[in-house]
């Protein structure tokens, strides 16, 4: 056998074995997401599966209802009450988020409220912006988070840019409250 071909033999066989492979995973992780079961509610849907959750929500289900936990979700224990919404917004899902903004996910329910506290203590700075230029309100976030406001949240987490940005929600915010109308 000449060295050249012998060399690419060498060469080429474990980059083809390798991308087989890869092929190979890519196509069992595709079948198992097809075959996976339905999620059994809209919030199970949000946290794992949002395509999922997107079908849902236009077969018309609330992404704001408030559910009782029957077991830990993210950073939510079993028997808090916690809404799909909060869980996309935990989750860093845009464009699950938009769906459901679109589909009139109140921000002003006394759950809904503590988004941008949910997407500080996540750190998703760009689900915080989606949220702030939908209008969320900037409250103080549940007992559970320390009564904290988000910026403190996202500071104490090391972020400072949400952090940063966060305050300059808030002050903007107090402006446009304290400017008279008409």
């Amino acid at each position: 056998m000449r060295p050249a071909l012998r060399l690419a033999l060498l060469i080429g066989s474990p980059v083809a074995a390798l991308l087989l492979g890869a092929l190979g995973a890519s196509l069992l992780v595709e079948a198992a997401k097809v075959s996976a079961p339905e999620p059994r509610n809209l919030l199970q849907a949000a946290a794992e599966r949002p395509g999922a959750a997107v079908r849902r929500i236009m077969g018309g289900e609330d992404p704001a209802s408030p559910v009782l936990l029957d077991k830990k979700l993210l950073h939510w224990r079993k028997g808090e009450w916690v809404s799909p919404f909060l869980v996309a917004v935990a989750s860093g899902e845009e464009d699950l988020l938009r769906v459901m903004l679109a589909a009139g996910a109140p921000f002003r329910s006394p759950l809904n409220d503590q988004a941008l506290c949910v997407a500080a203590a996540y750190g998703q700075g760009g689900v915080a912006r989606l949220l702030m230029r939908e209008g969320a309100p900037y409250v103080r976030c549940a007992r559970r988070a320390g009564g904290h406001l988000p910026e403190d949240i996202a500071s104490r987490a090391g972020n400072r840019e949400l952090a940063q940005l966060f305050r300059l929600y808030r002050k903007v915010g107090a402006i446009a409250q304290a400017k008279p109308t008409g």
